[in-house]
Parts: C-alpha cells; sequence; structure tokens
C-alpha cells in the first residue's frame, strides 16, 4: 500500500474544512502518512499532530477569544494581532510539543524573508513554528527562529508537494480553500488582505505546473471569508468531510 501524504494551506477560519477532511478518512480507515501545512491549515496539523480528538480541535477554534489577541498598542509595531498573545494561545493548547514528536509526521512551510525561500521546519518548537506560518502581514509581524526571520507560508509555497513527498508520501491529496478576502469594512487594510491574496492565487497556480499534486479534492467557493469568524461553525466541517467523501474512491485507488 503507498503512502498517502495531505497539503493544508492556509485560509483564515476556513481552515476547519481540513478538519472534515481529516475526519473523513479517518472514518474510511485510510492513513494519513505525513502533512505539509500553512498558515491556518498548520493550526488545524499541528493540533491533529499531537493527539488531540476532531471534537477538541473543532471546540478549541471555535472557542478562541479573536478579541483578546488584538495589539493594543499601535506604536509597538504595525500589527493588528498581538503576536506574544497568539504564541501564548498556541502554547495553551500544544505546550512545548515538538515537530519531529507528531503523528503523523509534519512539515510547516514559512516564508524566509532573507533568504527569500520557502522554510520547510519539520522539527523545534511546534507553536513557534505555527505563529511564523501564520505571520501574514499586517495581520502579524514576522518571527524569528533559529535566527531567520520568518512570515506567512503562502508567500513562497502553497502546496508543496515536493517537501511532502520527501517525507515518505507516494501520493500526495491537496486541498483549496479559496482563501481570498475581501474585507471592504477595513478598508485600506482590506485592499491589502485581497492583493496579498490574489498573489498568493496565482503562485498557487504556478506552482501546481511544476510540482502537482495527484489530487486536488475541489476549491471550497462558498463566500465565507478568510475573516468572518462568526462562520466558524459546522458548515466548514461538513463541507471538507462531504468533499472528501465524494473522493475516497479515488483517494483508495491511488493508493494501491
Amino acid at each position: 500500500m503507498k503512502k498517502l501524504g495531505l497539503s493544508f494551506s492556509g485560509g483564515g477560519v476556513k481552515a476547519l474544512v481540513y478538519l472534515g477532511v481529516l475526519k473523513a478518512l479517518y472514518d474510511n480507515a485510510i492513513e494519513v502518512h505525513a502533512i505539509g501545512a500553512l498558515s491556518g491549515g498548520a493550526i488545524i496539523a499541528g493540533l491533529f499532530g499531537t493527539g488531540k480528538s476532531f471534537e477538541e480541535i473543532e471546540s478549541i477554534i471555535k472557542n478562541v477569544n479573536i478579541s483578546s489577541l488584538l495589539d493594543v498598542n499601535p506604536f509597538d509595531g504595525v500589527e493588528i494581532l498581538d503576536q506574544e498573545r497568539v504564541l501564548e494561545t498556541f502554547k495553551t493548547y500544544v505546550g512545548d510539543f515538538k515537530i519531529e514528536n507528531t503523528k503523523p509526521a509534519l512539515a510547516i512551510f514559512a516564508t524566509d524573508l532573507d533568504e527569500r525561500k520557502a522554510a520547510v521546519m519539520r522539527e523545534g518548537n511546534l507553536a513557534e513554528a505555527i505563529l511564523a506560518s501564520c505571520a501574514l502581514s499586517p495581520l502579524m509581524l514576522p518571527y524569528k527562529i533559529s535566527g531567520k526571520l520568518l512570515a506567512e507560508g503562502g508567500y513562497s509555497v502553497y502546496y508543496g508537494a515536493k517537501y511532502i513527498r520527501e517525507m515518505g508520501a507516494d501520493i500526495v491529496v491537496g486541498c483549496d480553500v479559496d482563501s481570498i478576502s475581501t474585507l471592504k469594512f477595513m478598508e485600506p487594510i482590506g485592499s491589502i488582505f485581497q492583493s496579498i491574496s490574489a498573489l498568493v492565487r496565482v503562485n498557487a497556480e504556478k506552482e501546481l505546473l511544476l510540482d502537482p499534486v495527484d489530487l486536488d479534492i475541489g476549491n471550497f467557493k462558498d463566500g465565507v471569508n478568510m475573516f468572518d469568524f462568526k462562520k466558524m461553525d459546522n458548515k466548514l466541517v461538513d463541507a471538507g468531510y462531504q468533499r472528501t467523501l465524494e473522493v475516497v474512491p479515488q483517494i483508495k485507488k491511488l493508493l494501491k
């Protein structure tokens, strides 16, 4: 039997879709060998990798108080979320867990701003790696790990199929949640996010031509905004679950 690898990109609140993907695979006895993830996808994959149940993960995501993470001091840097508060929140749920101890194997993608290339983290502090992968400006400032200034993984990689194959996966399944932001009520910040999202989308299409996944289970264009925290409900998990059920036969065929 071939080994399955999953690719989880970003998506903000829409990352709950990935939880549905994992649950559908689990319910169909399909083992996941490795996951490559960034931003919102790294949060879901990281929590899953520490052994938390689907119910625990869903509860954690839904109950995070976003307002408590806002940066109340605009003079210490241009960011919307307070980096230290976000890191402490991650540590509340994953502690000092190491990436190399997760099951399935996990690679978290960020962007090395100094080297201008992807940073693939397969070992080290899980909470810090997730934080770096989520550091989307102006949401959060870049975060330094081992002397490297790291930021949002989507700047440099979207699916990361080659990195997941390097972890031993024979088949890589990708999932695209279509996270383009349209925060018109937060102009001009909304325009910044929308521009970044569009650029990430263009890079994703180029990446698929050069380093394609074996199966992309679909683009979840449902009108939910990546920062629409009021939409964090079972519909997102169910969307990922139902779509994955539709492609389970294809995945099993690929794994033979």
